[in-house]
């Protein structure tokens, strides 16, 4: 199944279409005039994949915005210049914030709709795939990470010079090898060079501390609540500390 169209009822066509094609770019793919009952006008971008369909009832009736929807988004390779433009017509619109992952604004077509403006993210793409963690015991961090992350399975093992084992989801995981020497982990306080945790982003961290303080396992340092995300920290069994992220996407 795929997205096929939006569909938004506008009170002026001719104002719409001047805001949503010269001004957003898109282009005009199809009209249907529905007798004397309404016009419907289909809008897309480059890619053709996904319409926003304008509809313009002829009897003149008005609308009111209601609170449920949202906004519709589009990317830009310039955000800047379409900042600048929106100022130069002088209209109202509202920025992202200087910590806020991405950079976007906020503006109102003719209807009042909100419209957001996002700067496309260009360039190279990196992500991290895995980690790699030499520990005391692989079936005491597997249980460490299962109750952090239910869905989390066995991706592939082994035992060579030593056991292994990787332990995720389908992009990414954590690489498991066994120590061969019984040595106590001398973590300090951040102060020498040395790996100090491994950070993982959350859609519910509220839901992953409950099962880690249900299965005993020690809470880290404390940090107060961020406007853009939450944080928590735990200890595994063998004294690793591991940092979980709910980012506050509004």
């Amino acid at each position: 199944m795929q997205l096929a169209h939006t569909m938004l009822r506008v009170r002026d066509l001719e104002a719409s279409l001047e805001f949503y094609t010269d001004f957003l770019n898109l282009h005009e793919v199809r009209r249907k005039v529905l007798g004397d009952e309404a016009t419907l006008v289909f809008l897309t971008d480059s890619s053709g994949h996904y319409h926003l369909e304008l509809t313009h009832n002829h009897d003149g009736r008005d609308y009111e915005l209601g609170n449920q929807f949202g906004h519709i988004a589009l990317t830009t390779n310039d955000l800047d210049a379409v900042r600048s433009e929106v100022i130069a017509k002088g209209w109202w619109y509202r920025e992202s914030k200087p910590q806020s992952s991405s950079r976007y604004i906020f503006v109102h077509d003719p209807d009042g709709y909100d419209v957001e403006i996002l700067q496309a993210k260009g360039g190279e793409t990196v992500s991290v795939e895995h980690a790699n963690i030499t520990v005391k015991n692989i079936e005491r961090s597997i249980k460490f990470f299962q109750t952090a992350f239910p869905d989390w399975q066995v991706r592939d093992q082994g035992e060579g010079n030593r056991k292994w084992l990787h332990f995720g989801g389908a992009t990414d995981y954590i690489a498991l090898e066994e120590s061969s020497i019984d040595q106590s982990l001398d973590r300090g306080e951040y102060l020498r060079p040395d790996i100090n945790h491994v950070g993982f982003a959350v859609s519910d961290l509220a839901a992953v501390k409950g099962r880690l303080l249900a299965a005993g396992y020690a809470e880290g340092m404390v940090v107060d609540p961020a406007e853009e995300r939450l944080r928590a920290y735990f200890f595994d069994e063998d004294g690793f500390e591991w940092e979980f992220i709910e980012y506050l996407l509004k």
